[in-house]
């Protein structure tokens, strides 16, 4: 990335400058030689794997603590060690996406939210919130001898960069939420015509807009914007008994529940 010569780049000289290094196959039994003599001397150990790579190597916390009880050992993933994502890679524009960190800058190319470039800001916080860990892990050390696993995840880093959207002002927010909706189908190829957008709230919503003859006659593909569970659970069974199929706005997933989406933007397109 943004190389500017054959072997050096921006960000490999940025990040690793004044750092040595001693690059190790770690899948040969000489680099796990080299590895077992370092390992009693060491603080910290940093690791950036997926869950089941830190497994094939035998580098788990575990193991490596046995060697050195004093060892700090510092566990970065993308989406933690658990929970249905934790098999995933991801890096910085992985996690803009998966977060919404893009569409919530509201900057839109032809309907496609643009990344933030200018700095990987999730991987930089990842680095800062590890560091901080590190700096709380030798504290306790040294009040109580033992060292200690420590864990940061790229997910929990960008969802920390994001408070100020989690809090919704409708009077401010709706009008650009809506024309970034707008954009966002529109370069998506559903027609102007198709498009139906609603909001639904409480049990009653979806009936209450006259969803069911809109539904049966005309077919429409829909942007909904639903609050609760109860208006969850009408739109799921409206449209499930309409032949509908709920994704979210980039069409990436399909819901399986109405649990799934108590309170999100979705879209609704027929089977």
């Amino acid at each position: 990335v943004q190389a500017f010569l054959p072997t050096e780049s921006r960000p490999f000289m940025t990040y690793n400058r004044g750092k040595r290094s001693l690059p190790l196959d770690l899948t040969t039994p000489e680099a796990r030689a080299i590895i077992g003599r370092l390992l009693p001397a060491t603080d910290v150990v940093l690791v950036n794997y997926r869950p089941d790579v830190v497994t094939k190597l035998g580098l788990e916390y575990e193991t490596l603590a046995t060697a050195n009880p004093r060892l700090i050992y510092c566990d970065l993933t993308a989406y933690g060690r658990k929970g249905p994502d934790a098999h995933r890679p991801g890096y910085d524009i992985v996690l803009q996406a998966v977060t919404g960190m893009m569409s919530a800058e509201g900057k839109l190319d032809q309907g496609t939210p643009q990344q933030i470039w200018s700095a990987p800001l999730i991987d930089t916080t990842s680095g800062f919130c590890l560091a901080w860990s590190v700096c709380a892990a030798l504290y306790s050390r040294e009040r109580t001898g033992r060292g200690q696993r420590v864990e940061s995840t790229l997910l929990g880093s960008a969802l920390s960069l994001l408070g100020m959207r989690f809090l919704q002002v409708e009077s401010i927010d709706r009008e650009s939420r809506s024309l970034t909706l707008d954009e966002f189908v529109f370069h998506r190829g559903v027609p102007a015509p198709q498009l139906v957008k609603l909001d639904v709230e409480g049990a009653e919503g979806m009936a209450l807009q006259g969803a069911r003859r809109v539904l049966r006659e005309i077919k429409p593909v829909w942007i909904l914007e639903v609050h609760g569970a109860e208006a969850a659970q009408a739109v799921w069974e409206e449209l499930r008994r309409a032949d509908y199929k709920l994704l979210s706005l980039n069409r990436a997933r399909e819901f399986q529940a109405p649990e799934e989406f108590t309170r999100s933007h979705l879209l609704a397109v027929p089977r």
